[in-house]
């Protein structure tokens, strides 16, 4: 006899990349109202190597610094190319995971981001 589970999960991050006119902390956002608490995942990438290396996870090396990234782990891949699209442009590009579960803090967050200059350029559950 076969028995089938399935697992039903539901998501309690946000996933935001965000488009920033210059490098942001954050220990800046705790600063402007954001709940540090509330931020599960942050990583700000200045530049390609920096970009590359959150995407995989690892240090970036000349090697993959010349073709790109081969995996996607820490960032999903048609987040790296927009990502990459943006520090081009001479942007500063910011991810976050903010818990889901207070959505007040959600728009207070969206609000704070907003109000630093920031865009945000796109959101996913996670």
């Amino acid at each position: 006899m076969k028995i089938k589970i399935d697992f039903v999960t539901n998501s309690s991050s946000l996933c935001y990349l965000i488009m920033a006119p210059n490098k942001i902390t954050k220990k800046s956002l705790i600063e402007e109202g954001v709940i540090p608490s509330r931020i599960d995942f942050f990583k700000c990438a200045t530049d390609i190597k920096r970009l590359i290396s959150i995407a995989e996870e690892r240090e970036c090396d000349w090697v993959t610094y010349a073709r790109g990234p081969t995996r996607f782990y820490g960032l999903a891949e048609d987040w790296y190319y927009k990502a990459k699209e943006i520090i081009e442009n001479g942007k500063c590009v910011l991810l976050i995971d903010m818990d889901r579960n207070y959505h007040d803090d959600v728009r207070d967050f969206e609000e704070i981001i907003r109000g630093c200059g920031c865009q945000i350029v796109e959101v996913r559950s996670d």
